[in-house]
């Protein structure tokens, strides 16, 4: 419903579902194109989040190999398995720029809170304010 209600919204993009694909809605998740919107998805959040529709910028904010626990290698204590494991066979890093999709999304998405119980009126307040929101920017 809420895709229907923005999917015409210029620079604003819902999300995706490609064909024979369902989408679990843990989050409604988007991106803006900021070079139309003139603004940068942070800012969007913020704006979106003052006009009472909770949005986060990011989601997880980088990808799980970038966080200390793979970065580090500090797994399985102090066999570093997988990483320096000689059954392996080889040396695993990771390294920014391995998953560079993953890595501009994560910089550029914008996720709301949804759930089932989320009414029509719910739905309505949301595109609402991401219209309302997009609208702002767009004639700055």
């Amino acid at each position: 419903m809420l895709t229907s209600m923005i999917r015409d919204l210029k620079g604003v993009n819902p999300p995706f579902i490609a064909e024979g694909s369902k989408h679990s809605y843990w989050l409604y998740p988007f991106t803006i194109d900021q070079y139309h919107l003139k603004v940068t998805p942070e800012k969007f959040a913020k704006a979106l989040s003052a006009e009472g529709i909770p949005c986060s910028h990011g989601y997880i904010q980088k990808p799980l190999y970038l966080y200390p626990v793979l970065k580090e290698k500090i797994t399985y204590g102090a066999s570093h398995c997988p990483f320096d494991c000689p059954f392996y066979g080889k040396k695993l890093e990771y390294r920014e720029g391995d998953c560079p999709n993953a890595e501009r999304v994560l910089r550029e998405i914008l996720t709301l809170p949804i759930n089932e119980f989320y009414g029509e009126p719910d739905v309505s307040d949301m595109a609402r304010a991401i219209r309302k929101v997009a609208t702002y920017y767009a004639s700055r």
